[in-house]
């Protein structure tokens, strides 16, 4: 919520000011740090962290241990520029919130910082997502959700086309009917309500 700490990690200085800049103007306040060492010296202990998939999940998991040492919930939300399937996915498992495609929109940053402040805040709402996600799975065919369920494992149309034994088309149609039924916004955010509702098992 505007008001609220956002922390970006990122080694790219043009990078970093354009999103301390863009959060400043939504009434955020930034605070901004070139590696992980510096969270390491100064970590946050409120709001949300925003880190760039430059540090792979190595970074990810690093950065989940330096807050779980300072006994800090702070959510992470990882951004990348056009983003793979299988980054995304090895994100969210790695325990990111959210996955943002850079550059984003101020209300695509504004949407995910909330979402991600609220599920860090509370666990009980956290289970509220997982059974939300968990519904709106059902509204998929099981054909969808087998293709769903590939694509969380980072697989490539033309290889989930060779799995299902379908053409790499035929797969294309059924991503674009599960973006739809799940009310998606993309792919990655399709991957997440995927992920929240237990198809990573």
């Amino acid at each position: 919520m505007p008001g609220d700490r956002v922390h970006t990690i990122d080694r790219d200085t043009k990078r970093r000011a354009m999103i301390a800049y863009e959060l400043a103007s939504k009434h955020y306040r930034p605070e901004v740090y070139e590696d992980l060492d510096e969270v390491r010296d100064m970590p946050p202990k409120d709001g949300v962290v925003l880190l760039h998939d430059g540090f792979t999940s190595q970074g990810l998991a690093q950065l989940t241990a330096v807050l779980s040492a300072n006994l800090s919930r702070v959510p992470i939300i990882v951004f990348d520029e056009k983003p793979s399937t299988g980054s995304v996915v090895q994100a969210m498992l790695a325990g990111a919130t959210d996955f943002l495609e850079w550059p984003f929109t101020s209300e695509r940053l504004d949407a995910t910082v909330a979402r991600a402040e609220n599920d860090g805040r509370s666990h009980p709402r956290l289970m509220e997502r997982r059974h939300n996600a968990a519904a709106r799975l059902q509204a998929l065919t099981d054909r969808e959700r087998d293709v769903l369920r590939h694509l969380i494992r980072g697989l490539g149309s033309k290889d989930i086309a060779a799995i299902l034994g379908i053409s790499p088309r035929t797969i294309e149609v059924h991503r674009a009917n599960v973006i739809s039924k799940l009310s998606a916004r993309s792919t990655s955010d399709a991957i997440r309500i995927g992920i929240y509702g237990g198809l990573d098992d």
